[in-house]
């Protein structure tokens, strides 16, 4: 066909169509009622033949049967109409009830596609819509339909009672029977069509012998030559002609006394006579007397004889027009015949003709062969028909109609059974590739669509919906869609569209959906729930009945089953041999039971399973989005398994039914994955017989797996081991025993903390099984086999990245260790690792490495240890430092300064008894030479120490004096302080004793000073992070520290010594002992994390570079600043390098704890407030350099001189 023949041809087959087009916009339409509302009306309102159109006569039983009978219907009722019906109807408001169907009595034509439209609200109360289906036209092309007309029950009596009522009237010949045959038919000689062989073989059939002898046995001798026989009921003429035709007969084959005999009675009196003699003897019994040889020889010897003569002069000589004029000219004498011979008899004939039509025999297809090729060859052209027969592609066409006895193969198997690849491309640029494929051509002849409209709501109460025809029901709302009630749909025979439309949401419920070929469904972005039902695609067997002529298995048909909505639930079974699509559901399918067949495809978004899901595909399942299996329901696989885009939840068994080797995961979860177990159910079946293999049944990014109720996330050990008893290997589970596993009686190993569990089944086969974080494997071998389960360090690198393992070894030399040591502390769940390092930033990590460093540090350091004593040390200095500053005062003021003096004691009485005014004047005047000074200082600081900060605040009394031109003093202090570092918080009490001393070799000065410090320390290690506070815990210990400093300076005077500059290099040897320390945990359950220490001391000399500015404004007030450098220069360390805390025993010190460079600078000054008293304040600093700390401290305070 080129495109222009294909137009034709659809033209053709539109031409056989009607269209009705009924508007009432103004009025209400009711069909199958009388008024809205009403039902059970039994109204019928069809569209296709169903029937006729006039009715048989009154007593007519013949016609009544024949009617009954499908040749009756084609020659005379519209049951087998074909074509199509279009029918709109649109009306103001439209109310169905009662059935409306399409589709002829036959199913072979009268396809419909009704609309009905409604400017306002379209109602279905109780409909019945049936779209029957009218694919049968092709079948009948053949062999079906011949049996079909000619092969029905009791056919042939009806017919026999028709032939033989038609020759009562004389009708049993047509009377225009002449002008049913062609023109130049009845010029044709028997012999051109018919050979004598041909015609011998027709005549020997048994069939013809059996009709005759079956003949003569019922009728009588009487029946021919009595009064009321055949002989006597022709008229005169007819039976003059055929009494001469018997005297010929005689006259040639009768003896001589037989001659005598007739001659002498006359013919009339011998058949009187033969009536007389032999009336009551059957027919067949009279012949066997006068027919030598017998009756049943001499039938034998009816197409015996090919080759005689007279048959091939008589097939020469005469036309079929000469048979056609007998018939006619004959016609009152057939008629007598048949009306003679009776229905009985006739049913005998007729019912032959019709098993020669139905099942004709090898001599009768041999004829219609040759005929049939004697009549192409006249038509066509001698000898085209062998060259079409010889041409290879249409020779295998015809042999294949042939074979399949006429075009129901065709159409079962497809065009693209028949057509060769070619003409299958040809068909598919013009569009027509689905007629290549089983069943395709009822796209080109089948509709049978209904459509219900309305600009509202299409409101649809307890109504049923049929389609057959692979065509469309369409719900199409301005609103919504509303479905009350119990309310079913069935497509049967194709796959059908079914459209649910409404501008506004429409949740539509279903209480039954049945398709046995498929369907595509479109609710755009409404909801739909089916309630029950079946749909079937690609399934030999559905509902319970095989399919007619199925199609091939071994690869799909087109049959699909397309689902777009919003939501999408069907409760009902699904069996798939093809494409599944659910991709375009926008929200969640839910399915009840799915079983997919090797050749099944899935596509989904989100999939929840009620019931069960049995994937036997040969193609890989997608699932885009969460897979869900719910609670109770059942999901199996085979090896080729499935992909989830998203998360994958499953609170039923898992069946692995592994039939043959893979590498892949066989369910490969992108997101995360629950699997849960209820009431002791196995979790998983592992069912295979495969003697080796390894397998990853489930791989996700996360899998949590629980029972009852309880997600193992963390746990015991047996909480954990428990899953394995969740594991049916064939047939089979391990048994929990404690700490323990068992199969069958036997102990299982355990390696790996549980990683790895593995035993020996009854074939003797190793079964090696992995519950991970991650996934879940099994492995059979025939042999031994060593499988490591992953390393903690494995996984942080998976988990965290290579970025987040160097970051968290990075926070502590030994991090991987505490971690393992924390995660197996948290409870033996070996999958508690792995969850937390999920659930945690490799930052929060990082940090909680950091603060077991801060921990340990704050164990080994000396320097944090002693941080409070070193701060409060720091405080004292800076006093000493204001002190002797104040009383290294050289300077000299003018003489103004001495009358000011003597100007302020004006007026003032002294009670003194100095015996000389003079020495009163001296006394009270001279008051900054005063040798004794009681002073008290408030002191503060604060200290950064690495990640840590410490507070002081306390108190600070001395008293100094000048003894012979040296500066002697002596203080005591007492300081509270707090260290914060991290997870780690102390608290101590300190007191700090010491004394100081200047002495002046004319410019230069020595200064010395010794002190001793004694710090009683609380430390509590607190951490609110679920797996850090395992190590919470308080330890006491107690610090003791010497400290002696000797420094030289150089004074350089300026402006009458009033400005002094003070370049000096010191020496200070410190001391610090520690006493041990064992903690004492918050959780009594966690004591391998307790801390301890063994006593420590450390002894350090360090050399300082200063420069000291003093600034003398008079005799009562000065300023002073200190800036330098300091250096250790040596330090010996003992007992602080080796702390007991998380893991074994662990070097554990800071870089900068052996030597360290400092920078400080120290200022103050002092006011007089009046007479004697004098306010001082002072402020220093201190910067480590290598080992990284800051001190700041201030003080301020009164000075008593006297």
């Amino acid at each position: 066909l080129n495109q222009e023949n294909w137009k034709s041809l659809l033209k053709i087959i539109n031409n056989f169509s009607n269209t009705a087009n009924y508007d009432f916009s103004q009025g209400n339409l009711v069909i199958g009622a009388i008024k809205e509302g009403q039902t059970n009306t039994n109204s019928v309102v069809w569209f296709g033949g169903e029937g006729y159109k006039e009715p048989c006569a009154v007593g007519d039983n013949t016609c009544q049967m024949f009617r009954q009978t499908n040749l009756g219907q084609l020659l005379h009722s519209s049951t087998p109409y074909l074509g199509y019906i279009n029918a709109n109807f649109r009306a103001k408001n439209i109310y169905i009830t009662g059935t409306i169907g399409s589709g002829n009595a036959w199913g072979s034509g009268g396809s419909a596609s009704v609309s009905f439209e409604s400017t306002t609200n379209l109602v279905l109360n109780q409909a019945n819509i049936d779209a029957q289906g009218t694919d049968k036209i092709f079948s009948y092309l053949g062999k079906e339909g011949v049996d079909k007309l000619f092969g029905e029950k009791g056919l042939g009596n009806i017919l026999s009672n028709i032939i033989y009522e038609e020759s009562l009237n004389n009708n049993a010949i047509p009377k225009d029977l002449a002008n049913m045959i062609p023109k130049d038919f009845g010029s044709k000689t028997l012999s051109s069509l018919l050979s004598p062989t041909e015609v011998n073989n027709l005549l020997g059939v048994s069939a013809f012998k059996n009709a005759i002898m079956e003949i003569l046995n019922s009728k009588t001798v009487g029946d021919v030559f009595g009064e009321n026989g055949l002989l006597n009921a022709l008229d005169p003429i007819k039976r003059k002609e055929i009494d001469q035709m018997l005297l010929e007969q005689i006259q040639a084959h009768a003896s001589g006394f037989e001659k005598f005999i007739v001659k002498t009675l006359g013919i009339e009196n011998v058949e009187n006579f033969i009536n007389t003699w032999y009336g009551k003897q059957s027919l067949s019994a009279f012949a066997n007397n006068f027919v030598p040889g017998g009756l049943n020889q001499a039938l034998d010897k009816i197409g015996s004889n090919a080759n005689s003569k007279e048959l091939q002069g008589f097939l020469k000589q005469t036309t079929f027009g000469d048979i056609l004029n007998q018939m006619i000219n004959q016609a009152p004498l057939i008629n007598k015949l048949i009306s003679w011979l009776g229905p009985q008899d006739l049913s005998v004939l007729v019912n032959i003709a019709l098993n020669s039509i139905t099942n004709p025999s090898k001599e009768l297809l041999g004829a219609i062969s040759g005929m049939g090729q004697k009549v192409l060859n006249d038509l066509l052209g001698e000898g085209v028909v062998n060259k079409i027969m010889n041409n290879q592609v249409l020779g295998q066409m015809i042999n294949k109609i042939i074979a399949d006895k006429g075009f129901g193969g065709v159409y079962h198997q497809g065009l693209g059974s028949i057509l060769p690849k070619p003409l299958q491309d040809e068909l598919k640029k013009l569009g027509m590739g689905s007629l290549l494929k089983p069943k395709g051509l009822h796209n080109l002849w089948q509709k049978g669509n209904f459509s219900f409209v309305a600009k509202n709501h299409v409101f649809v109460n307890n109504s049923s919906f049929s389609n057959a025809t692979g065509g469309e029901l369409n719900f199409v709302a301005g609103k919504s869609i509303i479905f009350n009630g119990k309310n079913t749909i069935n497509f049967t025979q194709y796959q059908g569209k079914l459209s649910f439309v409404s501008k506004d949401f429409s949740n539509i419920s279903l209480d039954t959906l049945n398709a046995t070929n498929g369907l595509t469904l479109n609710a755009s972005k409404n909801d739909i729930s089916v309630q029950k039902g079946q749909i079937c695609v690609n399934v030999l067997n559905c509902m319970g009945e095989k399919k007619a002529n199925p199609s091939n298995t071994s690869a799909p048909t087109d049959e699909t089953l397309e689902v777009n909505a919003n939501n999408f639930a069907f409760l009902g079974t699904i069996k798939a041999n093809g494409l599944v699509d659910f991709s375009k559901v926008l929200q969640n399918t839910t399915i009840g039971t799915l079983d997919l067949g090797p050749n099944a495809l899935l596509r989904a978004n989100n999939l929840i399973v009620n019931n069960a899901f049995n994937n036997n595909s040969n193609y890989r399942v997608s699932i885009s989005g969460n897979f869900n299996v719910a609670k109770g329901a059942t999901f199996s696989t085979n090896e080729n398994g499935l992909d989830v885009g998203g998360n994958f939840n499953s609170e039923g068994p898992l069946i692995f039914n592994l039939n043959n080797k893979t590498n892949q995961t066989i369910i490969n979860v992108a997101g995360n994955s629950t699997i849960m177990s209820y009431n002791n159910q196995a979790l998983i079946h592992f069912n295979t017989q495969l003697k080796q293999g390894a397998y990853t049944l489930i791989d996700a990014k996360r899998m949590v797996y629980g029972y009852d109720n309880q997600t193992i996330l963390g746990g015991s050990l047996s909480d954990y081991l428990k899953l394995y008893t969740l594991i049916d290997f064939n047939g089979k589970r391990m048994q929990l025993n404690g700490d323990s596993l068992s199969y069958d009686n036997q102990p299982v190993n355990i390696k790996d903390g549980g990683l790895v569990v593995s035993f020996k089944n009854n074939q003797g086969q190793m079964v090696y099984s992995s519950i991970l974080y991650d996934k879940v494997q099994v492995t059979v071998s025939d042999k031994p086999m060593s499988i490591q389960a992953p390393s903690l360090e494995y996984y942080v690198k998976h988990i965290q990245g290579s970025t987040g393992l160097n970051a968290i070894k990075s926070a502590g030399n030994n991090s991987i260790m505490w971690l393992s040591e924390l995660f197996a502390a948290k409870g033996g769940n070996p999958l508690f690792a792995p969850y937390y390092l999920q659930d945690n930033p490799t930052k929060h990590i990082v940090t909680l490495m950091k603060d077991i460093t801060s921990a340990l540090g704050m164990l080994s350091n000396s320097n944090l240890k002693n941080n409070s004593t070193d701060v409060l040390q720091l405080n004292t200095y800076t006093q000493q430092m204001s002190r002797l500053a104040k009383l290294s005062n050289f300077a000299s003021f003018d003489s103004t300064d001495f009358s000011e003096r003597l100007s302020s004691l004006k007026n003032q009485r002294f009670a003194d008894a100095t015996p000389n005014a003079m020495d009163v004047i001296l006394k009270y005047s001279q008051r900054d030479k005063l040798k004794n000074n009681l002073w008290a200082t408030g002191v503060g600081g604060v200290s950064f120490v690495e990640n840590g900060t410490g507070t002081l605040y306390g108190v600070n009394v001395g008293y100094d004096r000048f003894v012979r031109g040296v500066i002697v003093g002596g203080y005591a202090a007492y300081g509270y302080s707090g260290f914060y570092e991290r997870i780690t918080n102390s608290k101590s009490d300190n007191v700090d004793v010491g004394l100081y001393a200047r002495a002046f070799i004319k410019k230069s000065e020595l200064t010395f000073s010794v002190n001793e410090t004694w710090g009683a320390n609380k430390t509590q290690i607190s951490s609110n992070d679920a797996l850090l506070s395992m190590i919470n815990q308080s330890y006491k210990y107690s610090t003791w520290t010497t400290n002696a400093k000797v420094n030289y300076g150089y004074d350089f005077m300026f402006k009458n010594k009033s400005i002094i500059l003070k370049p000096q290099i010191g020496l200070r040897y410190y001391y610090i002992g520690m006493s041990g320390l064992e903690g004492v945990m918050d959780n009594a359950l966690y004591n391998q994390f307790k801390a301890n220490a063994d006593p420590s001391k450390k002894s350090v000399l360090t050399i300082d570079f200063a420069l000291e500015n003093r600034h003398y404004f008079n005799t009562n007030s000065y300023f002073y600043a200190i800036g330098g450098v300091g250096r250790d220069l040596l330090v010996n360390s003992m007992g602080d390098k080796l702390v007991r805390f998380i893991g074994n025993n662990t070097l554990s010190y800071r870089k900068g704890d052996l030597y360290n460079t400092f920078a400080n600078i120290t200022t103050g000054g002092e006011v007089r407030l009046f007479k004697s008293f004098y306010a001082n304040a002072g402020v220093g600093a201190r910067f480590g350099l290598d080992y990284k700390m800051i001190d700041i401290i201030g003080n301020i305070g009164m000075r008593l001189a006297f």
